[in-house]
């Protein structure tokens, strides 16, 4: 098995990168396979996304029943790895109501 610095410096042999338009709804990610993952709030955007792992509600994310990660505009994450190394074990919201935009950059 090999480890994510050697699977890193070997590269990969395609990127997809691929834009959501947020929601008010509480919405899991499309199934968006790969290895390496980076999400990016667009810089236009008023408001944040909020993103997390497990099913809920909007209700929940918004008052901190439940852990989110928030993405305002302009903000990268870097990369990261998923367990089930599919961008579909997330979910996320739009915290402003819908509407902006989030990139997503993937790694096969």
């Amino acid at each position: 098995m090999s480890s994510f610095r050697t699977d890193f410096q070997n590269g990969f042999p395609t990127d997809e990168i691929g834009l959501i338009t947020g929601t008010s709804a509480y919405r899991q990610f499309p199934n968006l396979p790969g290895e390496l993952f980076r999400l990016q709030g667009s810089s236009t955007n008023a408001g944040s996304f909020l993103v997390g792992t497990t099913t809920g509600t909007k209700a929940g994310f918004l008052v901190g029943a439940q852990i989110a990660w928030e993405i305002d505009a302009g903000d990268d994450t870097g990369w990261f790895k998923l367990m089930g190394n599919n961008l579909n074990s997330l979910y996320f919201l739009n915290a402003s109501g819908g509407g902006e935009k989030l990139t997503y950059w993937i790694q096969r």
